[in-house]
């Protein structure tokens, strides 16, 4: 079974990159690239383990639909793929521990810079920008 046979959720991919940051050691992690209610991709320079487990901050974008600047994430690299031209991998995570609140911190960030059916749009505090 691949791992999209598994993924539940439609995958978002972000019009933002969002910056993680490692909360042990402060150091950056990488980029979330896309999101699920389940899990999001990595785009890294440094992968983990397969299996590993990961606790990270996720760097909300600065706008007045996210009340916090921050999602904490605790999870487990479920899968690491290195791209063809580039000394760089993709890292897929699976949530572990999931609330309400991070729960709607997902779907408003799938919301808000999330692309969506096709369609590529921004959201601002002033309404939908779409573009054609």
């Amino acid at each position: 079974m691949t791992v999209d046979n598994k993924r539940m959720g439609i995958r978002r991919n972000l019009i933002i990159y969002l910056d993680c940051i490692d909360l042990a050691s402060g150091l950056e992690i990488g980029k979330v690239i896309d999101i699920t209610q389940e899990g999001c991709m990595i785009l890294t320079e440094s992968p983990q383990d397969i299996n590993s487990s990961l606790c990270f901050k996720v760097e909300l974008p600065e706008a007045d639909v996210f009340k916090d600047k921050e999602l904490i994430v605790k999870g487990i690299c479920c899968w690491v793929k290195k791209e063809k031209l580039q000394d760089i991998y993709c890292m897929g995570i699976s949530f572990t521990e999931q609330t309400e609140e991070f729960h709607s911190i997902i779907l408003n960030l799938i919301s808000k810079i999330g692309f969506s059916d096709g369609q590529r749009k921004i959201c601002t505090t002033e309404g939908d920008i779409k573009f054609k």
